[in-house]
């Protein structure tokens, strides 16, 4: 139940007098409660011109949008389901966050949810990585795959998947198809990383961890071959 100061302090009195709260020093009043901060609303990288039909390249809306998200600081992307062919490469800026649908890893889906169809590199398995990740982004809720990885022995080498440069980069609720390299934590300095949820199949390499200079956080990895 309201105190009865605060029942009058809503009424525009005061407890003692029943003269107006408005009439008595700033002081005098009773201080309003904090207001909550609100959440931060993600963009839409479909509202930057991305179609998610596995036929258009979408590298440029991509790119925009996350810039759009940087302006700010500590922005979102967010990616609806659909299957988004990327021919180029992803630079994700300081501070965002790039997120598909998934809140937990799937485990055997390359075309359902939010999928990044990855074209980039093929025959040069130490070309730019597919996705770098900056200071402080996140990847959550995706799932990336190869349509044109041979499944063949031995497979089609391609760059690192994922790669990160900065502290405080997370990896929560991905999958990673058919990647030849899956995730880079070692050849640039990647400390305190976060990886939650990271469901694959590497044909070559999983995940490289090295240079965290500090504690990094790795649970729920499961790479297997199917």
């Amino acid at each position: 139940m309201l105190s009865r100061r605060r029942m009058l302090s809503r009424l525009g009195l005061t407890a003692a007098s029943g003269t107006p709260a408005a009439t008595l020093p700033a002081s005098a009043a009773e201080p309003e409660p904090p207001r909550p901060t609100p959440a931060p609303i993600a963009l839409n990288v479909q509202d930057f011109g991305a179609v998610g039909d596995g036929k258009k390249d979408n590298t440029e809306a991509f790119t925009a949008a996350m810039k759009a998200a940087a302006e700010p600081g500590n922005g979102a992307v967010f990616v609806p389901r659909g299957r988004y062919l990327i021919n180029g490469n992803l630079e994700v800026p300081e501070g965002v966050m790039l997120e598909g649908v998934f809140r937990a890893p799937s485990a055997r889906t390359s075309n359902s949810g939010s999928v990044l169809l990855a074209m980039a590199g093929a025959g040069d398995a130490k070309g730019q990585p597919f996705i770098t990740l900056h200071t402080s982004c996140t990847l959550r809720g995706l799932t990336i795959f190869y349509p044109e990885q041979k499944m063949k022995n031995p497979p089609v080498p391609y760059p690192w998947t994922i790669r990160g440069h900065g502290d405080n980069i997370s990896l929560v609720d991905l999958l990673l198809v058919n990647p030849y390299q899956a995730v880079d934590f070692g050849n640039q300095p990647a400390g305190r990383h976060y990886i939650k949820g990271l469901y694959g199949q590497p044909l070559y390499r999983g995940l490289f961890i090295d240079q965290c200079y500090d504690v990094g956080r790795v649970e729920d990895v499961h790479f297997w071959s199917f």
